[in-house]
């Protein structure tokens, strides 16, 4: 069992699951997520995966912000499932920070609002964030492991707190407040800006725009308040990254890079996951002797027999080129991790987990009886 990485997860309520598009955080969030479960934790898994593998894997199809009940757990854990709506969840973060119902209706209703919430919804790892922060206060979990968004920066998940927080104090807004609120200085700024705007948008069509910029104004106060506590939480002792990488070089580099960012940045991370190593036992030992086998057993002749002997040779020693590139990087990344961090490679399964079956599969290879690659059962 990996005791150090049941120890990590157990002590933490927020577990977030980091690293480079293609390496399976999808279906290895919720291999820990289901090994909570097994310990008798209530557990909620998020994901925003639009291929929606894990709703597969799990057996339920959430969708909108629903959370759905996978499976009960002999231990009494409960693992529960939500598909991210980022859409919605952005329509609801702005609905709390509203000083009143009314101002955020005047600004839903614009024709305007469609293209501001659309663009700043598809900003999935903030809105990752948002939830999680949301979920985090709630308090109905012992648990919440956050699969985080595919994307082809894994540092674009660290960035976008800061990105949101940039956009939500742009000076722009600060220029729409209402007339009545605000210093000298900003109505004046408020009055230029209307004069610019006004010399590339219609004018029949400026006061609805100056309103409905002062509202967002006033609604976005609140939200940056929201985004500073998004990142405390990440900062809190009860929350842990999980880095996860592929074997491959460009994946590996990838995860120390940005393991040293999260250093930067102040972020708890103990453990790095290697996933689909190739593992091919027989890398290290010499195929038997197969003349017998294709000639006398077989009955083959001999020009044929050589034939397939030349084969399984050529295919036994691709097969173990393949494990020993592997073997090969994994040391080369070990020795490169800091002393801090621990390494655990997981072997490549034949088909991606599709039922809950599988994905018990995978978390026995973590913490059951299962060998991973290299270990002797």
């Amino acid at each position: 069992m990996n005791s150090a990485l049941a120890e990590e997860l157990l002590g933490r309520r927020l577990i977030v699951c980091a690293g480079g598009g293609g390496v399976g955080k999808t279906t290895l969030s919720a291999a820990l997520a289901l090994f909570l479960a097994r310990r008798g934790r209530r557990v909620l898994v998020v994901t925003i995966d639009p291929a929606r593998r894990l709703a597969e894997a799990l057996g339920v199809a959430p969708e909108g912000n629903r959370i759905v009940e996978a499976t009960r757990t002999s231990a009494g854990g409960v693992l529960e499932a939500m598909m991210l709506d980022c859409r919605l969840t952005f329509d609801e973060s702005l609905a709390r920070h509203a000083r009143s119902k009314e101002e955020f209706e005047r600004v839903r209703t614009s024709h305007l609002y469609e293209h501001v919430a659309t663009a700043l919804s598809r900003t999935h790892e903030y809105m990752a964030l948002e939830k999680l922060h949301e979920l985090h206060h709630d308090g109905t979990y012992d648990h919440i492991v956050l699969d985080t968004p595919p994307t082809r920066d894994a540092l674009g998940f660290l960035d976008a707190p800061q990105r949101m927080l940039d956009f939500c104090n742009e000076r722009i807004f600060r220029w729409f407040v209402p007339e009545d609120e605000g210093s000298r200085l900003l109505r004046f700024g408020r009055e230029r800006a209307l004069w610019l705007l006004g010399r590339v948008v219609d004018q029949g069509n400026l006061g609805p725009i100056a309103e409905f910029l002062g509202a967002l104004a006033g609604l976005f106060g609140g939200f940056r308040e929201r985004v500073r506590d998004v990142q405390a939480t990440l900062r809190q002792d009860g929350t842990t990254f999980i880095l996860i990488a592929s074997p491959g070089r460009s994946s590996m580099h990838e995860a120390l890079y940005f393991g040293r960012k999260m250093r930067d940045y102040g972020l708890r991370h103990r453990h790095l996951l290697v996933n689909r190593v190739f593992d091919y036992p027989f890398s290290e030992r010499p195929l038997p002797p197969l003349e017998a086998l294709f000639s006398q057993t077989l009955g083959l002749g001999a020009a044929r027999a050589g034939r397939l002997i030349t084969a399984c040779e050529k295919t036994h020693q691709r097969l173990a080129d393949l494990a020993r590139r592997d073997a090969e990087q994994l040391a080369a990344l070990a020795s490169a991790l800091p002393d801090t961090m621990q390494l655990t490679s997981i072997p490549q399964l034949d088909l991606e987990p599709v039922e809950l079956d599988a994905v018990g599969t995978l978390t026995d290879f973590l913490f059951g009886t299962i060998p991973g690659p290299g270990e002797e059962p």
